[in-house]
C-alpha cells in the first residue's frame, strides 16, 4: 500500500515537472504579443516566459500556464513579455511576430526602372521548424504615363438638333479611367455633362447626346467644345477637346451700316459697311453694284459674326467711281449651308464741291505782295476760307460763309493775322469748307510757306555749371533763342582764332529757345586748357536765309 502511494506521489511529481518543461518550450517559440509589466523576479527559481500573444497556439496553451501560476506561486517566476511593444526583448528569444512591411521601388534587380504593366508578387515564410507558411499571390499595376484619347469623332458636325435625333460623340480610352465628357460654350461655360466620372476599361466608346443642356432645353446655335477627362486609377489626368457646331436657324443679318452717306471718294479715303451676324458663318460677300447691274468692288469673308468693310470708291480697275447711285448687297451662308436674307443698300457718291485749290506765291513775302488763293466749284456752295498755323489753330477768316458760283473762284490775304499784324514766318495752311445748295459738305487743305525774315538769333549767353562740392566748373551750356526752324553751327575758337571745338554741325532746331551743353573737350575728345575762348552761333532757314553770324 505505502508502495503504492509512493509510486503514485512519483507520477504526479513527474507530469508536473513535464508540464513545467511543456510549458516553457511552448512559450519561448510562440508568436504572440502581450502588455509587458513591470516585474520582480526572485533568483534561484526557475523562470517561464509568458508572451501573452493572442494567437491561436498560445491561447489553447494559456490554461495550463494559469494552472502553473495558481498551483506554483513562489516557487517559480512568470516573465510576461510583450513582443509587439517590446519586438527586442522578445527577439532575444528568437520570437518575432506582427505585421511587415517591404517597400519596392519600381525597379529590377539591375536598377533598371520596369515598364508601365501588371506584375505579381509571391510572399511565403519558413519559421525556425523549417515548416512553411501558405503561399499568397498578388498584383501590383505600374503605371507612369497619363491616359490618352484616340479617334475621337464627333458626329454629325454641323448638327441640326430637334430633340428627336442625337449627337453621336465617340473615342478610344488608352487604359482604364474615370472618364468625364463635358459640353462646353464659348465662353467656357459647362452647359451640359454627358458622362460624369465614370470608370472605365481601356478600348472603344460610343455616346449618345441629344443636345440639350442641363435645364433640357435645346442648345442655341453656335460652336461647341466636347472636353474629354480621362483620370487614371493612380491620378494621372489627361484633357483633349472636339468642335461642335450647333445650327437650327439659318443666319440673320442685323445692325447695317455704311457711311459717310454720301461718300465724296478720293482714293485715300474709305466709306465703311458694317453689320452683325447672328452666328458665326462658313461664307459671305458684299458687293456694290452700279445702275446697270454691273459688279463695281466687292469683299467676301468668313468664320465670322461681324464684319467690317471699307471701300475706297475705286472699280475692279482702281479707277475711282463717277458720282452716281450705287447698291450694295450682303449674303452669307452657315457652315450646315443655311441661307441668310441677302441685305440690300445704297451708297451715293458725289464730286468734290470744292477742289483745285492753290496759293500763290509760296513762300508768300507779305511785306512784298499778297497771297493769292484760288479754287474751283463744282456747284453753287456757301464758302468759307480760312488761314491756319501749323498747329491747325484759326490765324484769320479771309472769308466767311459767302455764296460763291460754280467754277473758278479766288480770294486774297494780306499775310496778317485778325489783329491786323503781319504773321511770323513758318508753314501755314490754308483750308476751303463749302456747302452745296442740296447740302453736300465739302472740304479742302493746302499748306504754304510764310516767308520775309532772316532767321535771327538773340538773347544768346552762356551758363555756367558748377561741379559740387568742390566749386570747379565742369562744363558749360550755350542757351540762345531762334526765330524759326533753321539749321544751326555752333563752333568754338581759341585766343588765335583757330576752331578747336564744333558743338552744332548744320543741325535743324526747331523755332523757340535751344540749350547746347560743352564739357570743355576739343574735337579730339581733350580737355583744353584753361583760358578764354569765343564761340560762334549761325544758321539759315528752309529757303537758304541766313542769320546773323553771333560771336561771344
Amino acid at each position: 500500500m505505502e508502495e503504492r502511494d509512493e509510486t503514485k506521489k512519483r507520477t504526479r511529481i513527474t507530469l508536473i515537472i513535464l508540464s513545467i518543461v511543456f510549458s516553457l518550450i511552448l512559450a519561448i517559440n510562440i508568436i504572440a504579443g502581450s502588455n509587458q509589466k513591470e516585474q520582480v523576479l526572485l533568483a534561484g527559481l526557475p523562470t517561464i516566459i509568458d508572451f501573452g500573444s493572442d494567437c491561436y497556439t498560445c491561447t489553447q496553451q494559456k490554461g495550463y500556464l494559469d494552472t502553473i501560476k495558481e498551483k506554483y506561486t513562489d516557487n517559480i517566476n512568470i516573465n510576461k513579455i510583450d513582443i509587439y511593444d517590446n519586438p527586442k526583448e522578445a527577439d532575444k528569444y528568437d520570437v518575432k511576430v506582427g505585421n511587415n512591411i517591404i517597400y519596392w521601388d519600381g525597379y529590377d534587380d539591375k536598377k533598371q526602372p520596369l515598364n508601365d504593366g501588371i506584375y505579381t508578387y509571391k510572399i511565403f515564410a519558413v519559421d525556425y521548424a523549417n515548416k512553411s507558411s501558405n503561399e499568397v499571390i498578388g498584383t501590383i499595376n505600374i503605371d507612369k504615363t497619363s491616359p490618352t484619347f484616340a479617334n475621337i469623332s464627333v458626329t454629325p458636325n454641323p448638327f441640326v438638333p430637334n430633340g428627336n435625333n442625337i449627337l453621336n460623340i465617340s473615342y478610344i480610352s488608352s487604359e482604364k479611367s474615370n472618364i468625364t465628357v463635358d459640353i462646353k460654350d464659348n465662353e467656357g461655360n459647362i452647359v451640359s455633362t454627358v458622362e460624369d466620372n465614370i470608370l472605365k476599361y481601356a478600348g472603344s466608346y460610343l455616346l449618345s447626346y441629344n443636345c440639350k443642356d442641363s435645364k433640357g432645353d435645346l442648345l442655341t446655335d453656335g460652336e461647341y467644345t466636347v472636353e474629354f477627362i480621362a483620370t487614371d486609377l493612380v491620378g494621372l489626368r489627361s484633357v483633349q477637346y472636339a468642335k461642335v457646331v450647333i445650327d437650327r436657324f439659318k443666319p440673320i443679318i442685323t445692325n447695317i451700316s455704311s457711311a459717310p452717306e454720301p461718300f465724296l471718294p478720293s482714293g485715300e479715303n474709305y466709306l465703311t459697311i458694317s453689320f452683325d451676324l447672328s452666328e458665326v458663318i462658313n461664307t459671305g460677300s458684299i458687293k456694290i453694284f452700279d445702275i446697270n447691274n454691273k459688279l463695281i468692288s466687292g469683299y467676301n469673308f468668313n468664320s465670322a459674326d461681324k464684319v467690317t468693310w471699307g471701300w475706297n470708291g475705286k472699280d475692279t480697275l482702281a479707277k475711282l467711281v463717277p458720282v452716281g447711285t450705287y447698291t450694295y448687297k450682303i449674303n452669307s451662308t452657315d457652315l450646315s449651308g443655311k441661307v441668310a436674307d441677302q441685305f440690300t443698300g445704297t451708297i451715293t457718291v458725289i464730286d468734290a464741291v470744292v477742289k483745285s485749290l492753290g496759293i500763290s506765291p509760296s513762300p508768300f513775302n507779305p511785306k512784298s505782295n499778297t497771297a493769292n488763293i484760288s479754287y474751283y466749284l463744282s456747284s453753287n456752295a456757301n464758302t468759307t476760307v480760312q488761314i491756319l498755323n501749323s498747329n491747325y489753330e484759326l490765324v484769320n477768316s479771309v472769308k466767311e460763309f459767302e455764296l460763291e458760283q460754280k467754277g473758278a473762284n479766288n480770294v486774297i490775304w494780306d499775310g496778317k493775322n485778325e489783329s491786323g499784324n503781319l504773321v511770323n514766318d513758318g508753314l501755314y495752311i490754308c483750308k476751303v469748307e463749302v456747302t452745296s445748295e442740296d447740302g453736300y459738305l465739302s472740304k479742302v487743305y493746302q499748306e504754304f510757306w510764310v516767308e520775309y525774315n532772316n532767321p535771327s538769333i538773340s538773347n544768346e549767353n552762356v551758363e555756367y555749371l558748377l561741379n559740387y562740392p568742390d566749386g570747379i566748373s565742369n562744363f558749360c551750356k550755350v542757351k540762345f533763342d531762334l526765330s524759326e526752324d533753321s539749321n544751326v553751327t555752333i563752333k568754338v575758337f581759341n585766343n588765335s582764332n583757330n576752331i578747336i571745338k564744333t558743338m552744332l554741325l548744320d543741325l535743324k532746331c526747331n523755332a523757340g529757345n535751344i540749350e547746347v551743353d560743352w564739357d570743355g573737350t576739343n574735337d579730339n575728345g581733350q580737355m583744353v586748357l584753361d583760358g578764354t575762348y569765343n564761340y560762334e552761333i549761325s544758321g539759315y532757314d528752309k529757303f537758304g536765309k541766313s542769320s546773323q553770324t553771333v560771336l561771344i
